[in-house]
């Protein structure tokens, strides 16, 4: 189904929208009446675009000149098997590519994908988009020599914190 753009992006977007979470489909349907959106769904779309394009990214780089995966594909094809495997890999493991024939390094990066997985309250599994998140940002924190864990401009109680990381 790599050529066929219509079936391919209805299960992506299928995918994507599993993996958002209910909080955040909440927040999303009354932002019209409190014009509010939380951090957490903030953090989870955010943190789920960028999974995505990093893994985009990496599958296509990686993939490109494989002719088990890519390689033999028109470059309309390369786009689109490369977002697909980026996108299902947290959440849903579906393949439009021969994962046997992956390069090493792109089986790694489809494994922490995994690994992160979903948002909160959705379908998929992993460590949840914004476990990894505060992870990433006390990490940033640490480096910067901050006491606080700081996202999207707002402070993340300890106790968050070390939730996180214990659940990672």
């Amino acid at each position: 189904y790599n050529g066929d753009f219509f079936v391919m992006g209805v299960v992506m977007a299928m995918i994507v929208l599993g993996g958002i979470g209910f909080f955040v489909f909440y927040d999303l349907l009354t932002f019209h009446k409190n014009h509010r959106i939380s951090l957490h769904t903030k953090t989870a779309l955010i943190t789920t675009a960028i999974l995505i394009a990093v893994g985009f990214a990496c599958v296509f780089a990686f993939e490109y000149k494989n002719t088990a995966t890519l390689g033999s594909l028109s470059l309309g094809e390369k786009f689109t098997a490369a977002l697909f495997q980026s996108i299902t890999a947290r959440t849903a493991g579906f393949a439009s590519l021969d994962i046997a024939s992956l390069r090493d390094v792109t089986k790694i990066i489809m494994m922490l994908l995994m690994f992160i997985g979903a948002g909160s309250g959705s379908t998929g599994g992993g460590i949840k988009v914004t476990t990894f998140a505060v992870l990433v940002m006390s990490v940033v924190s640490v480096i910067r020599s901050r006491n606080d864990t700081i996202v999207l401009k707002k402070r993340v109680r300890h106790t968050v914190v070390a939730k996180s990381l214990a659940i990672a």
